[in-house]
């Protein structure tokens, strides 16, 4: 199996895109309407691979041969960002590998594999590279984001959304995804030039199925999470700009928050300025 050799070439395969973002770097994604983005980061050592995209059960083998072709024999770990379907529906392409699973993720019927439960702060060594944990709750309670200071890689999974973040249905969502947010940036905020590996790479883009009214951010950087934080200090203070949010049939509660020229959106199943 031929892989990109430098970095912004691109390789197709049936159902995945395998695009090489620097050395050592690559995201994968599904080739379907809506993508799910995976990451693979090769250290000296092991492999990291991030998120699993959706489940495609007849094209498990040739994303077990993707993994296996970028490895290049190393030892493959598997790191979660959330307990969503968009992200551990290819599991099953890695069987007897060891799963990195956000704690407050976990599920009481959560199918037993060789998981290790991560919390904020843990490291994942690689050899040369060493990624932490860093929790940010609201699109889910345990969302994590993976950092990596030496080469100022921030992978986010859908913690802070890919130009726009949909939160969920937790209690006090908001008091929460303040709270992550300002330590992912405490983490981050020395980075000169860091790359957002965020979860679905295709809403940064101009492109059929995203709203053409939410923010294009592509690339992103780190105005994006400054906004962020600025957005929901509006939406406490009731002074974001809102539209409706059609989706689930209850637009008169799910509503989008933004500010004029944000960088940042928020979509909400709950009203959150009320």
């Amino acid at each position: 199996m031929k892989i990109p050799n430098k970095p912004g070439e691109i390789k197709d395969y049936s159902m995945y895109r395998v695009e090489k973002l620097k050395d050592h770097i690559f995201h994968i994604e599904d080739r379907i309407d809506n993508p799910s983005s995976m990451y693979c980061i090769i250290g000296s050592e092991k492999v990291l691979w991030v998120d699993t995209a959706n489940t495609h059960a007849e094209y498990e083998e040739e994303l077990t041969q993707i993994a296996e072709t970028l490895a290049d024999g190393k030892e493959i770990m598997v790191a979660i960002t959330h307990n969503h379907y968009d992200h551990v529906g290819g599991l099953n392409a890695f069987k007897n590998k060891t799963i990195l699973f956000p704690l407050k993720d976990k599920e009481d019927n959560l199918e037993t594999r060789d998981y290790q439960f991560i919390e904020d702060g843990d490291i994942i060594d690689l050899g040369d590279k060493q990624l932490k944990a860093v929790e940010v709750p609201g699109h889910t309670a345990g969302s994590m984001v993976y950092i990596d200071a030496k080469e100022e890689l921030v992978i986010t999974g859908d913690a802070i959304g890919s130009s726009y973040v949909w939160l969920f249905f937790m209690d006090q969502v908001l008091e929460h995804y303040k709270k992550g947010i300002h330590h992912l940036y405490n983490e981050i905020k020395h980075y000169q030039n860091p790359l957002f590996m965020c979860g679905h790479r295709w809403q940064q883009y101009q492109s059929i199925g995203r709203d053409p009214l939410s923010p294009v951010n592509a690339p992103m950087t780190m105005q994006y999470l400054l906004d962020m934080i600025k957005l929901v200090d509006m939406i406490e203070a009731k002074t974001a700009l809102t539209r409706p949010f059609n989706t689930l049939g209850k637009p008169e509660e799910h509503c989008v928050y933004s500010f004029t020229g944000s960088k940042a959106e928020i979509d909400s199943f709950v009203s959150l300025m009320k």
